[in-house]
């Protein structure tokens, strides 16, 4: 990929970059293991989405992150990224739903923390009170604590389930 013109990376960046379709600047060179390009400056590796945001937008302050708007995270485009703080990345994870969090309002498989389902909740309650099954046996059929089942199945948590 050629350079862009406001770009003052070294060419040998650009080469290690291709366009897609979508838009993104690929970038195509070493990546860790979660796909963040890894551009070698001479003395030490630069995630290259932090040199693209900050050839492109300006220097990052100290504290500062480099993010994506595009949630490719190999992608060095300047115009989707942008600088941000740690707080408008984890608000940007929470709205695209990319991570597990617990958001208030959110019960029962709404919450992308919940181990349990609406459906093995009524199980669990249904097995519970037709059999006597342990807590701990129900916990090792659905691959949870035992503690999560019980609190389940007594109603302290997913009273939402009828």
């Amino acid at each position: 990929m050629n350079p862009p013109q406001y770009s003052n990376l070294p060419v040998r960046f650009w080469n290690q970059v291709e366009a897609r379709d979508s838009g993104c600047w690929e970038w195509i060179g070493d990546r860790n293991g979660h796909g963040y390009g890894r551009f070698w400056d001479g003395t030490k590796k630069i995630y290259a989405h932090r040199m693209s945001v900050a050839d492109y937008h300006g220097e990052i302050p100290k504290g500062m992150l480099a993010l994506h708007h595009c949630d490719n995270t190999s992608c060095v485009n300047g115009d989707h990224l942008y600088i941000g703080t740690h707080k408008d990345n984890t608000r940007d994870m929470m709205r695209r739903g990319r991570g597990r969090y617990i958001l208030p309002g959110l019960k029962g498989e709404a919450n992308g923390t919940s181990k349990l389902t609406d459906s093995i909740v009524r199980k669990c309650r249904i097995e519970r009170e037709a059999t006597g099954i342990t807590y701990i046996e129900l916990g090792k059929r659905y691959g949870v604590d035992p503690n999560t089942v019980r609190l389940a199945v007594s109603r302290k948590t997913w009273k939402h389930v009828k």
